[in-house]
């Protein structure tokens, strides 16, 4: 399954865009609330030393010279942190280097488990995209769900990227979400207000991935999405 772009409006009943800019104590209060729960996606442990330049094969690089590969990957954490299994959701361009990734995490890999809302430990979507590229490569950020909104909060560009973490029951109906802003990236967090919005637009167009437990049943889990907040061009 790739990842969903769609073209999503927030808008009151006479059908003007909810302006999150206009509307930050608000949405504020409603993070607060969220940030109470005990609701956390699988966390990488030492995420910065997973990856390095030797891991890249001379061949490969030989024969990639000059291009970047982006590798979605999703991988599957189980209650205990362990992982269970490693796909690339969208290919990146290069099999190779689709193998290379889910390899490379399986191996050096380790997670802190997901916690449900109750905080207690269950089974959990890692969701990272690797990049494979070379010095001054300029790469695209991605995401699952593009908003176009009237305007941000103060201080924060367009585009804006939120991720928030899911819990999904075993019929993929979600039951909570909050702002679950990656801690192992070094960049500065978004607007507290946007994380509200970013789970209404989630709970409203995003459908969780079915994780299945050893014996092959559909189970809860936590899970995450990117969406991505943009101010349309005035002409």
């Amino acid at each position: 399954m790739g990842r969903r772009k769609v073209r999503f409006s927030l808008g009151f009943s006479h059908g003007s865009v909810l302006d999150i800019g206009r509307s930050v104590p608000q949405f504020a209060a409603m993070f607060m609330l969220l940030a109470a729960a005990q609701l956390a996606s699988p966390a990488p442990i030492h995420f910065e030393d997973w990856f390095g330049s030797y891991d890249y094969p001379s061949d490969l690089f030989d024969e990639n010279r000059g291009t970047a590969f982006q590798a979605p990957t999703q991988t599957l954490v189980d209650s205990a942190g362990k992982t269970f299994g490693c796909r690339v959701e969208t290919p990146s361009g290069s099999p190779q280097v689709d193998a290379l990734a889910c390899a490379i995490i399986l191996k050096k890999g380790r997670f802190e488990p997901a916690r449900w809302s109750d905080g207690s430990p269950v089974p959990g979507l890692h969701r990272q995209v690797i990049s494979f590229g070379f010095f001054g490569d300029q790469q695209p950020i991605l995401s699952d769900v593009e908003v176009e909104v009237a305007s941000l909060p103060p201080g924060t560009k367009s585009p804006a990227f939120v991720r928030v973490a899911f819990a999904s029951e075993a019929d993929g109906k979600i039951t909570d979400c909050r702002g679950d802003p990656p801690a192992w990236v070094k960049i500065k967090p978004p607007d507290p207000s946007l994380f509200s919005v970013a789970c209404s637009v989630v709970r409203a167009q995003w459908k969780p991935f079915t994780v299945l437990d050893p014996s092959g049943k559909p189970t809860r889990s936590v899970q995450t999405a990117s969406v991505k907040f943009t101010v349309p061009k005035r002409r």
